[in-house]
């Protein structure tokens, strides 16, 4: 859950770069059912990992970060696109490759708010079972696409805002 919707209001900031670009080069169908599954299955990994961790620190309450877990695993999954692009880490002035980004947010989170990394450990987990194979049988792909925004996307995609698959 959100505590403050302040946090709500930065986790979409963060978000919308990624998905904006995202969005034009697969489609609004395939972004809206590509971050719910990705959303379904960063969920499913918190479970065990909360177990695990209530387990492990019997007092400490353990909680979601809301969008943070999805946002980590695009991270992961975009990072890890092109993993020897160097780029700035949040504010830092130096530039680092691409591929240790998730490994400092992680580790970035876990400082800030060590109940909460919970959840950005599972969106990281599922961001590197992407990126390695494991889940890329789930990624939505083009047909399904075109049939889901054809059969029950026909309403709105006509919506000057809404991408068409190309």
């Amino acid at each position: 859950m959100h505590d403050q919707l302040l946090m709500l209001f930065f986790c979409l900031i963060s978000y919308l770069p990624t998905a904006i670009v995202r969005e034009r080069v697969i489609g609004t169908s395939r972004i809206l059912l590509e971050f719910g599954v990705i959303n379904l299955l960063v969920q499913l990994m918190f479970l065990p990992l909360a177990y695990l961790f209530q387990q492990a620190f019997p007092t400490m309450k353990i909680y979601s970060l809301g969008l943070w877990p999805v946002i980590m695993c695009e991270i992961v999954i975009d990072c890890n696109w092109l993993p020897d692009m160097e780029r700035p880490f949040c504010f830092c002035p130096f530039m680092l490759k691409s591929k240790y980004h998730p490994i400092l947010y992680v580790l970035l989170f876990a400082v800030m708010n060590f109940p909460g990394s919970c959840s950005i450990i599972a969106g990281f987990l599922t961001g590197y079972l992407f990126v390695f194979g494991v889940l890329s049988w789930l990624m939505i792909s083009k047909e399904f696409g075109t049939w889901f925004e054809e059969k029950f996307l026909c309403c709105v995609s006509e919506n000057w805002s809404f991408v068409k698959q190309s």
